[in-house]
């Protein structure tokens, strides 16, 4: 369903987007990319998260001069070359690259591709790419990748993330960009088993989960009202939102925290993290 109102927990699912004007499609003979942006600037989060689908194979040239972007492979394989240096490298599942307003840069799928896109500071949902490949602009860059001293674009493995243990030993959490990345968010990829429930309060963040695979339930804790979760399912919560969470199946998510986090957080006794900055305005209490 689609969202009513800032500050408390919604949830959303791919199959809301298809048809509206969140849904971006290109197709070149039998060749196809849909890019369906289900979190944009209207939902308060500071960043946005599209879910990109690539059949038969794409190249396309990308300079995003107004945002950071985060580009996490979820499935097949892509190449992305920095324009700039003719440095390029080979991603596949696990994996991801950051570009800023200084990567001139080209992504190329041979074949199918699964992305999940994420912008800061968040995108509207109904840009198009102008000449150079960007997005107007939305907001402030993260200030690490400003100006002339600020980042360049860099590539992340899941070896490269930080593994931490969570839910009692339940779930394995890979989390790439902390907060010394300088991009304002962190993405977490947890791993966890059939079964296993937590009850967490993010009191100091905003979170986004997106179902990769697998299937699950969250219950808001003060409503009552409880959504079924599967592959292409989205909810967010935020510093009002105590709820349950419940893998019915092994399940494989990506989080993704506003403010970053240090890295090596775990839950404390009422399933939140300490704080690690601001929360987004829409959220705060």
């Amino acid at each position: 369903m689609l969202r009513e109102g800032l500050n408390t927990m919604f949830v959303r699912k791919l199959d809301d987007l298809i048809g509206t004007d969140k849904e971006m499609k290109l197709t070149d003979g039998g060749k196809f990319l849909r890019s369906l942006r289900f979190l944009t600037k209207e939902d308060g989060c500071g960043f946005s998260m599209s879910d990109v689908l690539i059949k038969g194979g794409w190249s396309i040239d990308l300079h995003y001069k107004n945002h950071m972007e985060v580009n996490f492979i979820a499935g097949g394989q892509v190449t992305v070359q920095d324009l700039t240096l003719n440095k390029s490298w080979t991603l596949g599942p696990g994996m991801l690259y950051v570009v800023g307003p200084k990567d001139r840069h080209r992504l190329t799928a041979e074949g199918d591709a699964h992305i999940i896109s994420i912008f800061n500071p968040a995108t509207k949902g109904t840009e198009r790419h102008d000449a150079d490949g960007a997005f107007e602009a939305t907001g402030e860059i993260p200030p690490a990748w400003k100006g002339e001293s600020g980042r360049t674009m860099f590539v992340m493995r899941e070896e490269d993330a930080r593994t931490v243990m969570l839910g009692g030993g339940k779930s394995r959490a890979s989390r790439y960009l902390n907060r010394d990345d300088g991009c304002g968010l962190t993405i977490s990829l947890p791993r966890g088993s059939a079964g296993s429930e937590s009850i967490l309060w993010y009191k100091h963040h905003v979170e986004a989960n997106y179902i990769l695979e697998g299937e699950a339930t969250v219950e808001d804790l003060t409503t009552g009202e409880k959504w079924e979760l599967g592959p292409g399912s989205l909810y967010v919560v935020g510093p009002k939102d105590r709820h349950r969470f419940t893998k019915k199946t092994d399940l494989y998510h990506m989080s993704v925290f506003n403010p970053p986090l240090k890295g090596d957080e775990t839950h404390d006794a009422a399933g939140s993290y300490p704080p690690g900055g601001e929360i987004p305005p829409a959220w705060r209490n």
